[in-house]
């Protein structure tokens, strides 16, 4: 991309999701509301399979979306390395837990979606497996994860185990001022202004406090732009949370939402940004059509009574709708 001469500023609008999960429906409704945002670019932060019941069709829509455009960016998540043969598999004896660090029902389940690629769709198979990163850096100062960002030389050695970089870098203000540090002790002092994850299926934003090493949770809209400033001093964390299957936090009282984040921010500045505006969206599907479809849930490709929970906890049809400017 060519840059403008100095002191002439280029917006690029970015719509950033994660954890789709194999759910069409969710995936219809984002493009259609992000075409129709404007967005140019798009970063996926991972686990585009496992859970639901499309692997196939969600897999090809987002492997055509990333090839479409090289600004655009794929992320690996943690069932996206299990589909793609990229991590150790198998129950650890005497728990309900895997090698590869989810439990056995959802480790089964990316295990049926892997078989149903090697089957019919090995093109889409050897696309996710030619996929290495899980972490990634666009912009000066800007760090983008599925789960936690670690350290680049690990990342390098391309192991993609569970120790490390699955681990819930916003869960807690703890989390993100501990990932916060770590970034910066691996890129420079006061390097970091934004970190994008996915993950947890919960979205949040937090400020870290450099000068202090600490994190707080900020309270934000939904489907409104706000401003972060002062970002050399407090960078911000977000959580983009998942793009079908949401998540909230136990005590949490609010409307869980399927979601994303939009961006706006100048990619032709060789400096970090000092600010940038955000928007939460919300990402309404028509889940109704979904699990009506019986042919969809038989055992080996879905787990009905969590995936469906969160799948009609996400925005109704007829709920909060996506700015359309």
């Amino acid at each position: 991309m060519p840059r403008p001469k100095s002191g002439v500023e280029t917006k690029m609008r970015v719509a950033i999701f994660s954890d789709l999960h194999a759910v069409l429906p969710a995936w219809e409704s984002f493009l259609k509301s992000t075409r129709a945002q404007g967005v140019e670019a798009y970063w996926c932060l991972g686990d585009v399979v496992g859970y639901g019941p499309q692997p196939i069709e969600t897999l090809r829509a987002i492997r055509d979306l990333i090839e479409a455009n090289p600004v655009n960016r794929y992320i690996l998540g943690n069932h996206d390395a299990i589909a793609a043969g990229l991590m150790r598999t198998g129950q650890i004896a005497g728990t309900e837990m895997t090698r590869s660090g989810v439990n056995v029902d959802a480790e089964n389940l990316t295990l049926s979606h892997q078989f149903q690629l090697k089957q019919n769709a090995l093109d889409l198979l050897d696309w996710l497996s030619a996929k290495r990163d899980s972490q990634a850096n666009p912009h000066l100062g800007v760090y983008l994860a599925h789960g936690a960002y670690i350290d680049p030389a690990k990342h390098a050695t391309g192991n993609h185990g569970h120790s490390g970089r699955w681990e819930y870098a916003t869960k807690t203000p703890l989390n993100a001022a501990t990932q916060a540090r770590e970034i910066n002790q691996w890129h420079g002092d006061r390097a970091l202004r934004l970190a994008l994850y996915g993950h947890y299926h919960v979205p949040s934003l937090s400020r870290a406090h450099l000068q202090k090493m600490s994190a707080e949770n900020v309270d934000f809209p939904w489907n409104e732009w706000i401003t972060l400033d002062n970002l050399a001093d407090s960078p911000a964390l977000i959580n983009v949370g998942s793009l079908a299957l949401p998540r909230k936090q136990a005590d949490d009282p609010r409307q869980a939402h399927s979601s994303y984040v939009l961006l706006d921010f100048d990619p032709s500045s060789d400096a970090p940004p000092e600010d940038i505006r955000v928007q939460f969206c919300t990402n309404p599907y028509d889940w109704r059509a979904l699990v009506k479809d019986k042919r969809l849930f038989h055992d080996l490709y879905i787990m009905p009574d969590e995936v469906l929970r969160q799948i009609m906890n996400s925005s109704l049809p007829a709920g909060i709708p996506n700015p359309q400017s």
